[in-house]
């Protein structure tokens, strides 16, 4: 699941929802409030998820184009971790929507406006055309498919974790 742009040839996309983004800072952080400026935003340390490929890089032109300036500190490989290194840190990272308000249920932050809005992007089931015909003949697609979309299933997935552990 995801946004990827570049994928190719072969592999079959179905919009599920479309999302903005969301900035998330430790709860307690001394110096970010309840609201964010653009001051607080460039003066404040950031986590950047490299998740090449994926559009979260349209991020990144919005800041630009907005003469936003954000001071990357920490560079990580995925979203994986990075709700409890910025609970645990005074570091700020842009995340989509829907994840952040999951990860604020985990951990201790608290999930803000960006300084500027940048505009949502639709996160796709992806698949080959074969695992595509699987679902299809096996009568699964349409009840998985408006379940996905409905619901989030990296979300829902996320919750279950966290009372099932």
């Amino acid at each position: 699941m995801g946004f990827i742009p570049e994928l190719a040839a072969g592999f079959y996309q179905q919009a599920l929802f479309a999302q903005d983004f969301v900035c998330l800072a430790a709860s307690g952080h001394p110096r970010i409030g309840s609201k964010l400026n653009r001051k607080a935003f460039s003066n404040e340390g950031h986590i950047m998820p490299m998740s090449s490929g994926t559009g979260h890089s349209m991020v990144d032109k919005v800041l630009a184009n907005n003469k936003v300036e954000r001071r990357v500190v920490l560079r990580v490989p995925s979203f994986l971790g990075v709700a409890r290194i910025v609970a645990q840190t005074e570091f700020l990272v842009i995340v989509p929507r829907q994840l952040g308000h999951a990860l604020a249920e985990q951990e201790r932050v608290k999930v803000l406006e960006p300084p500027c809005h940048c505009p949502p992007t639709k996160s796709n089931s992806i698949g080959t055309s074969a695992t595509t015909w699987m679902l299809a003949i096996s009568g699964c697609a349409t009840p998985w498919r408006g379940f996905l979309r409905a619901r989030g299933w990296m979300f829902e997935a996320l919750k279950w974790c966290k009372f099932h552990h």
